[in-house]
């Protein structure tokens, strides 16, 4: 099996989780909606910072530019970490979350089109951007619900 298939079959299953808890927050109840909140943020942060990682490029030759790059999502988590952890209001901490996520989809697909890295635009079109829309879309549907 490729390796982008095995990154692929990881990136969904990493999506169980989002989809159970939105189950729960949707049609059972049982979870505090507080509770269901912080774990949309915190989970997708995990993954925010993941996606980061993977663009740490700290080999000898390579640009301060990537580097830097790479650890920018570490440093949004942590902040957005701290909000939450004040209480920030839900729709404002999604509302930065998705921003984030979105503007990182766009730059990689900038980056991914450069000539050094083509070999990862098959990942970016059938793993990358399908679970960032659909963990964006996740996040949202609480607000666009008024839930």
């Amino acid at each position: 099996m490729s390796n982008i298939k095995v990154q692929g079959i990881i990136a969904y299953i990493g999506l169980i989780p989002i989809i159970s808890i939105s189950i729960d927050l949707f049609f059972i109840g049982s979870i505090s909606h507080t509770i269901i909140y912080d774990f949309f943020i915190f989970y997708t942060l995990i993954i925010y910072t993941f996606i980061g990682a993977m663009n740490w490029d700290v080999e000898i030759d390579s640009s301060i530019i990537k580097t830097f790059y790479g650890a920018i999502p570490s440093l949004i988590s942590f902040i957005l970490i701290v909000l939450t952890l004040l209480r920030l209001d839900y729709e404002i901490l999604a509302s930065i979350l998705i921003v984030s996520l979105l503007s990182q989809l766009i730059l990689d697909y900038i980056i991914y089109c450069t000539n050094s890295y083509k070999s990862r635009i098959e990942f970016y079109y059938f793993v990358r951007c399908p679970v960032t829309l659909f963990l964006c879309s996740f996040i949202a549907l609480p607000i666009f619900l008024h839930i």
